[in-house]
């Protein structure tokens, strides 16, 4: 093995986020005419403290996609909801929420930008 292969995986390991070895896979149904006010909430889950943000990536779409994770405050009251993020193409992890406390109760929201279509996904959390 010589210096550029070992540089290589060098980077490739550097850039492997050990929370994702245990993300969560889903298959959801996104309906037509998805908007911030109409969309596929997932949940509760909850944080384990293995890692400090909450990821997504898509698996499978056709058409765009854009999510946003809302975090329960640990003293009650309403979920408090990050930006939508626009989701890249599948395969390119996106993060959500960062610096999230374990035991956090969290969910995911999710709409389609295009027609209706069933997508795949992958999150990890904290």
């Amino acid at each position: 093995m010589g210096v550029a292969d070992l540089a290589r995986a060098a980077v490739v390991a550097a850039s492997k986020n050990p929370c994702h070895d245990t993300a969560v896979t889903r298959g959801l149904e996104l309906p037509t005419a998805g908007s911030e006010d109409a969309y596929v909430v997932t949940g509760p889950n909850h944080t384990t403290g293995v890692c400090s943000d909450i990821t997504l990536r898509l698996t499978t779409a056709t058409y765009p996609v854009v999510a946003r994770a809302c975090l329960q405050p640990s003293r009650g009251g309403p979920m408090q909801c990050g930006a939508w993020t626009p989701l890249g193409e599948p395969g390119e992890w996106e993060e959500l929420s960062v610096d999230v406390l374990g035991g956090t109760k969290w969910q995911l929201q999710m709409y389609s930008q295009g027609g209706a279509q069933s997508v795949g996904v992958e999150y990890s959390s904290a």
